[in-house]
């Protein structure tokens, strides 16, 4: 198998943007959510924003020494606050206070989880699978059997 290097000049841009895609994620070291590569008669532009100087180092670093590129257009922005959102935080679905000296203390308490896939859903709670499956009972609670 070829290397992307040994590729990426015979491909369109489309293609150039697809490998590109394909080795970063392989790679599995940058947090791609808000990275975006595009690819315009063979030059390479990186957009969008990283957690940090070491991720947009390694995915240039990718293009450059895996894939050969040798015109990248650096447009990327480093925001470390994006990676700080409760929506990205350890404990997803748990209420943290607001004051930063009391999330350390909120964070190393154990999150509560649910065995019920819509109520983890809909109050955005960490859902357990249970370790067997639930009795008849459990299961067939407020619905009807034809026999």
């Amino acid at each position: 198998m070829s290397s992307p290097s040994e590729t990426i000049g015979l491909l369109n841009d489309d293609e150039v943007v697809r490998v590109l895609d394909e080795l970063v994620r392989d790679d599995g070291r940058v947090d791609r959510e808000e990275l975006r590569i595009s690819c315009r008669d063979g030059e390479v532009t990186l957009e969008g924003a990283l957690p940090s100087e070491h991720e947009r180092d390694i995915v240039i670093a990718l293009l450059r020494d895996e894939a050969g590129i040798e015109r990248i257009v650096d447009r990327l922005e480093i925001e470390r606050v994006a990676w700080e959102r409760r929506d990205r935080a350890p404990g997803l679905g748990r209420e943290l206070p607001d004051d930063p000296e009391e999330l350390p203390e909120a964070l190393s308490e154990e999150p509560t989880t649910t065995q019920e896939p819509l109520r983890a859903s809909s109050e955005g709670t960490p859902y357990t699978p249970p370790d067997r499956p639930m009795p008849l009972e459990h299961r067939d609670r407020g619905t009807s059997r034809r026999r």
